[in-house]
């Protein structure tokens, strides 16, 4: 055992650190990816007017979607996004070119002008749909798999509830 330690101490010495790092680079590994391979791609299988079933999970209020991944998403009206909801899609890793905006009953490009702009500079064009309609495009261009991510409000009016005068 001793005689071991010896000539590993010796080729620690020996070894530059450098090397000793190349050495050891490939042999990592992607958690994410690996936890990931095998996963069905996301895909919008129902929906209704409070939220989403999503691969058979139910998911209520807004859904943020990528190929893989899918998580709540906290506006209820696209009145209410700002900046920070719409960072999650500019930090995507590969980057997406397409963002599906379900905006709840009707089509609304209400969506701010700087934020319009955030996600221009990011290379991702935003195509606004109704909610019912963005469900679909975004599991044809998931199937297709196209760089998309889908960020969809509810459409029903407990989702979107009209202002009182």
């Amino acid at each position: 055992m001793s005689r071991y330690l010896l000539q590993l101490r010796r080729s620690l010495r020996a070894t530059r650190p450098t090397q000793l790092t190349r050495r050891w680079i490939n042999y990592g590994h992607d958690m994410h990816k690996e936890m990931l391979n095998g996963t069905a791609k996301v895909s919008v299988t129902e929906y209704d007017e409070g939220g989403f079933v999503i691969n058979d999970v139910n998911m209520r209020g807004g859904v943020a979607l990528f190929s893989e991944i899918a998580m709540l998403w906290k506006p209820k009206t696209i009145k209410e996004i700002t900046r920070e909801h719409l960072t999650v899609f500019t930090v995507a890793n590969p980057p997406i070119e397409i963002l599906v905006l379900g905006c709840g009953e009707r089509i609304d490009h209400g969506l701010a002008l700087e934020l319009k702009e955030m996600l221009k500079v990011n290379g991702i064009v935003v195509e606004y749909l109704d909610t019912v309609n963005a469900c679909a495009t975004f599991n044809i261009l998931n199937a297709e798999d196209r760089r998309v991510a889908g960020a969809l409000l509810p459409y029903g009016p407990d989702a979107d509830p009209e202002p009182t005068s």
